[in-house]
C-alpha cells in the first residue's frame, strides 16, 4: 500500500513582510547609532582641535604679555639709538613702528579694516577681520649675550645693547662685534598678533586666525598658516591697583589689582599689575542641524548673533605683569 505524500510548509507572504519589517527596523536602529556615533566622535574631535589651538593661542600671548616692558636689567632706560635699517615696516605714516621702543605695547580694540591697515600698514585690509582686537609688543627675549669673543651664529640677528652706563641700542649683529665685558646682547622681538580671516595666506578658506607679523632680522615676516586656527576673537584686559594712584598717603599699593579695564587712562598705566586674556574659539567646520545663537562674554564686552553652525567657546586666564618698566613705556591705541 502506498504511503501519502507529505508536503512541507513554508513561510507565508505575511509572515516575510513582518520578518523583512522587523530587518529594517534593527538596521535603521544600528544605522541611527552609527550615524549619532559618528556625529558625536566628529564632534569630540573639532571640539578637541579648538581646545588646544585656544590653548596655544593663550599661551603664546600670555608668554608675551609676561614679558612686556623688558629690555633687559643693564639698560639704564629704554631711550635707544639704533644702528637698524629696515627694508620694512609696519608703521602708520612715515615712523618706524619696529625700532620704536618708547612704545613697547600697544592694544587697539574693535578696529575696523581701514584703521587696522592705517594704524600698521602691514596688515592688509582685505585680509583683517573687522571689529577685532590688535595686540602689539617689543621686546627682549632670552638670556643676554657677553661676547668677549665674536659669535658668528648670530649673524644678522638684531640685538637691543645694553651697558651699565648707557641707553640701549638696536643693532644688527654683524659676526664680529666683541664687547668690553661690560654691556650685554639682548635678542630683539617685534610682534603684532591680530585676526586674519583666512587659515593659511591667499587660501580665503573664511577661518578666522590668530597671525603674527614680527621682525625678522630687516623685514616684516609673516608665516604662513598663522599661529592658530579656529581663533574668532581675543580681548585683553589689565588690572589696575587703584591704591597706586588714589593719592591718599594711608593706603599703599600692594600689587594687587582693584579692577579691570579694557582702556586705562595714562594715569591706571601708571598701575597696572595684571592682565586677563580671553579667546573666544570656533570649529572649523559647521555642524548640519545645529544652529549657534549664545552669548559669549569676554572680558567687558558681549559678542553674540552668530546663528550658523559653529560651536565655540570661551577660554580666559590672568598674568602678572611685573616689569616696572612698562609703566613708562605701555601706550593703548583706540579705535578712530
Amino acid at each position: 500500500m502506498r504511503k501519502p505524500l507529505k508536503f512541507e510548509s513554508g513561510s507565508s507572504l505575511i509572515e516575510v513582510m513582518i520578518s523583512m519589517t522587523l530587518a529594517l527596523f534593527v538596521i535603521g536602529a544600528l544605522v541611527a547609532v552609527f550615524v549619532s556615533t559618528s556625529r558625536s566622535y566628529h564632534q569630540d574631535q573639532m571640539q578637541s582641535r579648538m581646545q588646544s589651538n585656544a590653548r596655544f593661542a593663550l599661551r603664546t600671548l600670555v608668554e608675551e604679555l609676561s614679558m612686556s616692558g623688558f629690555f633687559g636689567h643693564e639698560a639704564v632706560d629704554v631711550s635707544t639709538t639704533t644702528a637698524l635699517i629696515l627694508n620694512s615696516d609696519c608703521g602708520g605714516g612715515s615712523g618706524a613702528w619696529a625700532l620704536d621702543t618708547a612704545n613697547s605695547i600697544a592694544v587697539s580694540h574693535n578696529v575696523s579694516a581701514a584703521t587696522a591697515h592705517a594704524t600698521y600698514s602691514c596688515i592688509e585690509q582685505s585680509k583683517f577681520s573687522p571689529g577685532t582686537d590688535i595686540f602689539s609688543i617689543k621686546r627682549v627675549v632670552g638670556k643676554p649675550l657677553s661676547r668677549l669673543v665674536a659669535d658668528s651664529g648670530d649673524y644678522g640677528d638684531n640685538f637691543y645693547r645694553t651697558g651699565y652706563s648707557t641707553n640701549g641700542q638696536l643693532l644688527q649683529y654683524d659676526g664680529t662685534s666683541i664687547l668690553d665685558g661690560k654691556s650685554f646682547d639682548w635678542k630683539y622681538s617685534a610682534s603684532i598678533y591680530y585676526i586674519r580671516n583666512e587659515s593659511l595666506i591667499n587660501s580665503n578658506d573664511g577661518i578666522p586666525t590668530l597671525y603674527r607679523k614680527s621682525l625678522d632680522k630687516l623685514d616684516i615676516v609673516e608665516t604662513d598658516g598663522g599661529i592658530a586656527r579656529g581663533i574668532e576673537r581675543f580681548r585683553i584686559i589689565f588690572g589696575i591697583d587703584s591704591e597706586a594712584i588714589d593719592a591718599n598717603p594711608d593706603t599703599k599699593p600692594d600689587g594687587t589689582p582693584n579692577y579691570f579695564t579694557s582702556n586705562p587712562s595714562t594715569i591706571e598705566f601708571t598701575a597696572i599689575t595684571s592682565a586677563r586674556i580671553f579667546v573666544l574659539a570656533r570649529s572649523t567646520q559647521e555642524l548640519t542641524s545645529y544652529v549657534n545663537n549664545k552669548s559669549y562674554v569676554l572680558g567687558d564686552i558681549t559678542v553674540t548673533d552668530f546663528n550658523d553652525g559653529y560651536y565655540r567657546k570661551v577660554f580666559s586666564t590672568t598674568v602678572a605683569i611685573r616689569n616696572p618698566a612698562l609703566r613708562s613705556i605701555i601706550k593703548s591705541f583706540l579705535p578712530s
